[in-house]
């Protein structure tokens, strides 16, 4: 990038200025003494002398002079300014960027994050009394009005800067793109200035300017681009579709379910009979590997029963188990009927494939310590439809969408947290 380089005596101290946009820049805040001065055509005119806040020039982020590449262009920084909110105190830092064919743009560094703007030839419509705008299209919502004023210079600018130097503004968010609108305190006929910023990631920035050692964000940025947001389609499309799938195999499934019922049988067992294995019946598989459903009832009353299935093929090779606790109690307490549990149980069993199955019960039983009997209905259906994977399935495939929504939502949260014009309703 060619540029013309001129050394001129800064007017306060002597120290020299380094110009960069020679002709262009009008305004020079020396490094040295930080006195801002004008420069007319009968030479050099100091505006304001050094304060205080220049002590602050020694923490920049991108030293004056630099140069990188930001959207395939070579940017000189040559000027930097740092504002200040009037109301809140916040404070933010502008680097002015130079390339002698594309002009001017700000680099803009406001809470560890980066944004590159430019001046705008056209005016944004404005909608609902100034709380949205519209740009080719696009609309921008108002984030924060406030008064910036000037707290420290360095560098040269192409329009007159002063310490102390305040303007009005408004800022209007469309992530990761925001629309400032500046119109300057003590020049009333100065026309109101427009400029579009976009987000630029740190990385970005270190790489342009070959640095590494700036600080990584650590709170949201209001143009920040929110990465869940961009990927919601993709996330929600691909969940979708998994379902579907899912469901044209469970109702292929279903459909080819035999749901054949074996047997029906009701029992009482005895005190003797407790915790002895027994055996209640037999069934016969075809074909493929089948599931086999077993469901159990049994009239307890303020009392339990446990029953443990055994399935095992003659030759002994398979077998499958599956333990059922059926309890089921009930009262009267501050005048009010209550009751817990079930006289049902239910359970499946999955991958048989033997043909011959022997089927066993062992039964435990509240009742059996009474000497009485315990009654036990049991019904084996093979070959059922499950639905409980079906539905399991479902749930998973949607988890991490919907987990992405919620942090969705809580990134724009915390976007809009320091704003007076949340759509989310902060007090």
């Amino acid at each position: 990038m060619a540029a013309s380089l001129k050394i001129v005596p800064c007017a306060n101290c002597g120290a020299p200025i380094t110009v960069r946009a020679l002709g262009i820049s009008v305004t020079f805040a020396c490094q040295s003494c930080g006195s801002v001065i004008d420069s007319t055509q009968d030479g050099f005119k100091i505006l304001t002398k050094a304060t205080q806040e220049q002590s602050l020039l020694d923490s920049l982020a991108i030293s004056l002079g630099s140069r990188g590449i930001l959207f395939d262009i070579e940017w000189e920084v040559i000027g930097f300014v740092r504002r200040q909110d009037v109301q809140w105190a916040f404070t933010w830092d502008e680097y002015l960027l130079f390339n002698p064919y594309q002009g001017f743009r700000f680099l803009i560094h406001s809470d560890q994050h980066f944004s590159f703007a430019e001046l705008l030839t056209k005016r944004p419509v404005e909608h609902w009394g100034a709380r949205t705008i519209e740009l080719d299209g696009k609309s921008f919502d108002l984030f924060h009005k406030g008064v910036s004023q000037v707290k420290a210079v360095a560098g040269e600018f192409y329009w007159r800067v002063r310490l102390g130097d305040e303007c009005e503004f408004a800022d209007f968010i469309s992530p990761p793109e925001g629309i400032s609108m500046e119109t300057p305190r003590q020049s009333h006929d100065v026309e109101r200035s427009i400029s579009l910023a976009r987000y630029v990631p740190v990385d970005e920035i270190e790489r342009a300017f070959q640095l590494s050692s700036l600080f990584r964000p650590w709170k949201t940025f209001p143009i920040q681009p929110n990465s869940l947001a961009t990927i919601r389609s993709a996330v929600w499309r691909t969940a979708l579709l998994s379902c579907f799938g899912i469901l044209a195999a469970q109702i292929y499934f279903v459909t080819s379910c035999d749901n054949a019922r074996f047997f029906e049988i009701s029992r009482s067992f005895t005190r003797s009979e407790a915790g002895v294995e027994q055996l209640i019946g037999t069934i016969e598989i075809e074909g493929r590997p089948r599931n086999v459903l077993i469901e159990s009832y049994s009239p307890v009353d303020n009392s339990w029963i446990e029953v443990t299935y055994e399935l095992e093929s003659e030759d002994g090779s398979e077998s499958g188990w599956a333990s059922q606790a059926i309890e089921y109690y009930h009262g009267k307490s501050d005048g009010e009927y209550w009751s817990e549990g079930s006289t049902h149980a239910s359970s499946v069993i999955g991958g048989l494939d033997a043909k011959r199955i022997k089927v066993f019960a062992t039964v435990e039983a509240e009742s059996f310590s009474r000497d009485m009997t315990s009654q036990l209905d049991t019904r084996i259906t093979v070959d059922v439809p499950i639905w409980s994977n079906f539905i399991l399935s479902i749930f998973a495939i949607l988890a991490f969408p919907i987990l992405c929504l919620i942090f969705e939502k809580r990134f724009e949260r915390d976007r809009w947290a320091e704003s007076d014009y949340s759509p989310f309703g902060f007090d």
